[in-house]
């Protein structure tokens, strides 16, 4: 008759008449493991179903989204600072040289533009600031830029400062 192990290598052997009851008990002590093994993963997927999300399981942490809306109304201030600096300074006398979309300056054979281009893209990156700052604010996000309500809405220089003439 063949032995059933029921123990780590080393152990006592069942054999003989005892072999069919060693075995019996050896199916009924892995039966009992593997109903064991399967209730634990039921338990533990039951409570994974159940977990809270990240933003579930933090109510102060903001939503993902939040991070890169912010680069953006950085951008888009640091931006539309940079344009309202060109317009005072206005390196190329736009104003006076190419006031009109129509008539934009040439430089070199290079389209320097016209103060009413740089007035519209002035106002465009406004827009666009305007409603990241409103989508973020509608997400729950704080936005990390403090200026940027200010620049959405800063009027763009209506002439040149003559300080930098």
């Amino acid at each position: 008759m063949a032995a059933i192990a029921l123990a780590p290598v080393g152990a006592a052997l069942c054999t003989g008449p005892q072999a069919l009851v060693c075995g019996g008990v050896a199916l009924l002590a892995l039966g009992i493991g593997a109903l064991m093994v399967q209730g634990a993963d039921d338990d533990a997927e039951e409570n994974l179903s159940g977990a809270q999300t990240g933003a579930e399981a933090c109510s102060t942490c903001e939503p993902p989204q939040c991070g890169p809306l912010n680069d953006e109304i950085r951008g888009l201030r640091d931006e539309i600072e940079s344009r309202y600096r060109d317009m005072e300074i206005d390196q190329y006398d736009l104003f006076n040289r190419a006031y009109s979309n129509h008539s934009p300056l040439f430089v070199n054979g290079v389209k320097i533009g016209s103060w009413e281009g740089h007035l519209m893209q002035y106002e465009q990156k406004q827009t666009r600031l305007r409603n990241k700052t409103a989508d973020a604010r509608g997400l729950g996000c704080s936005i990390t830029t403090p200026d940027a309500d200010r620049w959405g809405g800063r009027s763009a220089p209506l002439r040149p400062n003559r300080i930098y003439r």
